[in-house]
C-alpha cells in the first residue's frame, strides 16, 4: 500500500499513528503505515486504539510538529499519491506538542454524485 515512501531528507525521530478504540479498520491501516514508515527507516510509534474521543477525526489528519512542516507536508504528499488515501490539508495552524502524528478516524461518508441529464435525442424505454 504505501511502501514506496518518498526519501525524506528532514525525516523526524518518530511519528505517532493513532486511532479511536475498536475501530477495526483505521487500526488495520495504521498497522500498515507503521510497517511502511519502518521500511523507510522512520520510527513509528503505535498508538491505534488510544485516541481521546474529544476531537473528532474523519478520515486521516495528519498534525504536525513545529520543527517538522516539510516532512508533515512530504508524508501528506505520499500518502495521498502513493497510497491513494485522501489526507486532509495540513492546517498552518495545527501544531503538535509532541512528535508528527497520523490521526486515523472514520471513513467520512462519500455522497453519490446526481447523474447526468439526459439527452433530449435519447429515446426513453419506458413510456
Amino acid at each position: 500500500m504505501c511502501s514506496n515512501f518518498y526519501v525524506f531528507t528532514c525525516a523526524p525521530t518518530t511519528v505517532v499513528i493513532s486511532s479511536y478504540f475498536g475501530d477495526n479498520e483505521a487500526k488495520r491501516l495504521g498497522l500498515e503505515m507503521k510497517h511502511a514508515l519502518e521500511l523507510a527507516h522512520i520510527n513509528a510509534q503505535d498508538a491505534t486504539g488510544q485516541m481521546a474521543p474529544g476531537n473528532f477525526v474523519l478520515g486521516i489528519v495528519i498534525g504536525k510538529a513545529s520543527k517538522e512542516e516539510d516532512f508533515a507536508e512530504s508524508l501528506a504528499k505520499t500518502l495521498t499519491a502513493d497510497g491513494g488515501l485522501a489526507v486532509a490539508p495540513l492546517s498552518p495552524f495545527s501544531h503538535t506538542m509532541g512528535p508528527t502524528g497520523i490521526a486515523i478516524g472514520p471513513k467520512p461518508i462519500v455522497l453519490a454524485e446526481e447523474p447526468a441529464p439526459r439527452s433530449k435525442n435519447v429515446e426513453s424505454r419506458h413510456p
